[in-house]
């Protein structure tokens, strides 16, 4: 690089940062913002992109890449004594809203919540024109009968965070036996967000999970199979009533 590439260089470099230093103020408390008219004690750090821009907008943008044991985007950690929020989204005024939004790339899920999930709402995809070798349920009856329903405690392991009150459902070993393409083989870490050491390999347990959701049809044929049987079983009645 010659002289006068140098100069150009460090002018851009100079520019650039005064840019960034004029957007961003930090008040007495420690509290920092970046677009914003000011502070706010609130926020540790309020980001604001206000700038039009015609493809879009991010307002932080997060990368980890390069790690051999693990890698986050994004932490976040909620610690009070009062309502706490790890992740809190919220989406409004655009043509379609999403306050979370994620997908995965390959194996694994686009969500894990290791604890109770509350929805007031919840959709899966089941448009026919995402469908293909579509073929109707001729009979689900005898299978139904094959399944072993249970009670059940799950054993309390406090980094799986599983539900400690009375349960009820299948085993997915009993499950699979009968439909084997409800059951998915699982792997969750054990010490998620943890300092793990150099050549260290996280914790992991691994695990059969089921899709509860997919016995739903599987059920209403059943109950259609016994419905005709009973209406079957009325005619006959019927029958042996007017002789």
């Amino acid at each position: 690089m010659n002289y006068k590439s140098f100069y150009i260089y460090v002018i851009f470099l100079f520019m650039i940062s005064q840019s960034i230093f004029a957007q961003l103020e930090i008040n007495g408390d420690g509290a920092a913002s970046i677009g914003a008219t000011s502070p706010n004690s609130i926020y540790q750090l309020k980001v604001i992109h206000n700038t039009m821009v015609p493809s879009g907008k991010i307002g932080i943008y997060s990368q980890a890449t390069g790690a051999a044991q693990y890698a986050y985007g994004l932490r976040a950690d909620a610690t009070s004594t009062g309502l706490n929020y790890g992740v809190l989204g919220k989406a409004s005024n655009g043509r379609t809203n999403y306050g979370v939004y994620g997908w995965v790339v390959g194996s694994g899920y686009a969500g894990y919540f290791a604890g109770d999930v509350y929805s007031t709402g919840s959709y899966l995809p089941s448009d026919e024109k995402l469908k293909t070798n579509v073929k109707y349920l001729n009979s689900s009856l005898d299978k139904i009968m094959l399944l072993k329903p249970i009670k059940y405690n799950y054993v309390q392991n406090t980094r799986l965070n599983l539900p400690a009150e009375n349960q009820y459902g299948l085993t997915a070993q009993d499950l699979e036996k009968v439909f084997p393409e409800f059951v998915k083989e699982t792997i969750q870490e054990l010490n998620p967000g943890e300092e793990i050491k150099k050549g260290e390999v996280p914790a992991s347990v691994s695990f059969k999970a089921v899709n509860y959701n997919a016995l739903i049809p599987i059920l209403i044929k059943g109950m259609q199979e016994q419905q005709v049987m009973i209406n079957e079983l009325k005619k006959e009645i019927e029958t042996l009533r007017k002789k």
